[in-house]
């Protein structure tokens, strides 16, 4: 099977590099409208399993270099909501994704036939 892929796509094809982990504005800053009303969490969140838990995005503030900046949000923690904004902290040290909700998840796994004891990656 490796001889194939090597001689397909050759040595070191792209879709095996491992995904590059994106600090939070690297993630948002090139989405429609600056990424505000965007939903996302932490992966560190999402491997702990608080899928309930999650930023919602009201303001970005970037700098020159469009990978560093400040973001704003209002925090969704165990399914309510804080009132205030925030300044969501740690935006550089953690690895940060799009936020899915859990119904939405089950239903796209339902679509695609995968199997619920399916092993995940």
């Amino acid at each position: 099977m490796a001889t194939v892929i090597k001689e397909l796509w050759g040595i070191r094809p792209a879709f095996l590099k491992f995904p590059k982990q994106r600090n939070l504005v690297e993630l948002i800053a090139h989405a429609p409208n600056a990424g505000v009303g965007l939903r996302v969490i932490p992966t560190v969140w999402h491997m702990k399993g608080w899928s309930d838990s999650f930023y919602t995005v009201t303001d970005i503030q970037l700098d020159g270099d469009m990978a560093h900046g400040k973001v704003f949000g209002k925090l969704t923690w165990r399914g309510r909501e804080e009132p205030q904004i925030t300044e969501i902290r740690k935006i550089s040290k953690y690895n940060w994704h799009l936020y899915q909700p859990p119904s939405e998840m089950k239903a796209l796994e339902m679509k695609l036939g995968i199997p619920a004891d399916a092993p995940t990656a």
